[in-house]
């Protein structure tokens, strides 16, 4: 008995590895490409120079890793896997919130006042980088009114402000100075 069950492991195993080889040679199932942005690699060609100087395995070992079979269903498993037993993306701008929604790392970042401190490292660099863009964004509405352009510029909220009872917790509370509430009460003209 435990030697059929053996046997029958490993002829489902070499079944699977020959179908994984059969997609990647001829491509018998038509599966959905991935979108975004890919990079090919050509298909080294094996000669004698290649070989001798370790180009021909690093670049077969590129080529064979963006085209085995069944790679874009491999990746969307992967990632429904990460998402639905982990709850985590394995995309690096998106951060899942509670119950099953998503948000761009960045607005939930600057919701929770997080981003000022990574891009202008004090809060005064912040407050000055806001102020300095409401003066150059009035600048440009006079200058546009001499041409008789009326120029009209507001923030339109994001995600994160309409919706801030599904983003995820975070750990510690961090005090910081957020940009959206400053230009909305307009302390800074």
């Amino acid at each position: 008995m435990k030697s059929r069950i053996c046997t029958i492991l490993c002829l489902l195993t070499m079944a699977g590895l020959m179908l994984v080889f059969v997609q990647e040679q001829w491509h018998p199932f038509k599966l959905k490409p991935l979108a975004g942005v890919t990079f090919t690699t050509e298909k080294p060609e094996l000669n004698l120079k290649n070989f001798a100087s370790g180009k021909y395995q690093s670049t077969i070992e590129q080529y064979s890793r963006e085209n085995f079979g069944f790679r874009e269903w491999a990746i969307r498993l992967y990632n429904q896997i990460n998402y639905s037993l982990f709850n985590q993306t394995t995309c690096h701008f998106i951060t899942p919130g509670k119950d099953g929604w998503l948000y761009y790392s960045d607005a939930y970042r600057d919701y929770y006042g997080i981003e000022p401190i990574n891009q202008y490292k004090t809060y005064d660099r912040a407050r000055e980088w806001a102020r300095k863009n409401v003066r150059m964004m009035n600048k440009l509405k006079y200058v546009l009114k001499d041409y008789g352009v009326e120029f009209l510029c507001f923030m339109a909220p994001n995600k994160a402000e309409i919706y801030p009872e599904y983003l995820p917790r975070i750990h510690t509370y961090i005090h910081t100075y957020i940009r959206v509430k400053h230009l909305s009460h307009g302390s800074l003209l």
